[in-house]
């Protein structure tokens, strides 16, 4: 039996298909995919998933990744990026944006845990605007945001502080675009610098800045975080701030597709029930 991190030498032959080419893209954009998020997004069962990436991976169009120890990579999950056969299926159609090199398969480490983190909320969000007929109409990564980005004077301190949330998304529902800037929590911030993040989004909510380049003033930021009682300590951080009801708080294990954007999983500060992003008739206010 073949290892899982060794190709075989001559490998079935397959035909590309479009969803093939959809795959290579999304692993693309998302940087690092694992095999359920790639079955939420495109297969029906894991057996068809882990055939059809097996096949993209032994023709060299994906490449593999394991989290956790070396020595235990028999038994951790398969992680999937982009490898150069399939960067070039991507640049011959025009989709590679942001170039492709052998360093963008390196990733690991607290770089590997945050982008799975935040690729299980996208993943959550694509699926459920699909499923429920709502038009996703666009998707800002971290990546994307970094390459440019505005900054803001606090009241309190006068060296300009940055606003780089982890991702930017805009849903087209009945009452209209609605903004949202995406943080995620690992509980690894101090108290200190979740209020500076808080009090910079307060400041950048409602400026020029934010509409020359979103397009909009108006935004929430939902903030996806590790546990409970961590979130009840943000939420409660977050209660002093004049905006704190366009602050929304979740753990990350509220997060799939059926309930991201129609259940009530989310936290305001200030209100006593959680609510949901969605009602029946468009986005609540």
């Amino acid at each position: 039996m073949s290892k899982r991190d060794q190709r075989q030498p001559h490998p079935p032959a397959m035909r590309l298909t479009e969803r093939d080419v959809a795959i290579l893209q999304a692993i693309y954009d998302y940087r690092v995919l694992s095999t359920p998020q790639l079955q939420t997004l495109f297969f029906g069962s894991l057996v068809k998933t882990r055939a059809r990436l097996n096949l993209l991976y032994h023709h060299r169009l994906i490449d593999r990744k394991f989290s956790g120890l070396y020595f235990a990579k028999m038994n951790t999950p398969i992680l999937h990026v982009l490898d150069r056969r399939g960067a070039d299926i991507l640049s011959q159609l025009g989709t590679l944006r942001h170039g492709w090199h052998r360093k963008s398969k390196q990733v690991g480490g607290f770089f590997l845990e945050h982008t799975l983190a935040i690729n299980t909320v996208r993943v959550a969000v694509v699926k459920a605007c699909q499923d429920l007929g709502v038009q996703l109409v666009e998707w800002r990564s971290e990546n994307d945001l970094k390459t440019s980005y505005d900054r803001v004077t606090l009241p309190t301190n006068t060296k300009p502080t940055a606003v780089i949330p982890d991702g930017y998304f805009v849903l087209e529902t009945p009452k209209g675009l609605t903004h949202f800037f995406l943080e995620l929590d690992r509980a690894t911030e101090t108290n200190a610098i979740f209020k500076r993040k808080v009090a910079a989004y307060q400041v950048y909510r409602g400026s020029q800045q934010v509409l020359k380049r979103f397009g909009t003033s108006k935004f929430r930021v939902l903030t996806v975080t590790t546990s409970a009682a961590r979130l009840k300590h943000l939420v409660r951080t977050t209660s002093a701030s004049k905006a704190k009801h366009h602050f929304w708080f979740t753990t990350l294990n509220e997060v799939t597709p059926e309930v991201m954007l129609t259940n009530p999983i989310w936290q305001i500060p200030g209100s006593v029930s959680p609510q949901a992003l969605l009602t029946g008739s468009g986005v609540d206010a």
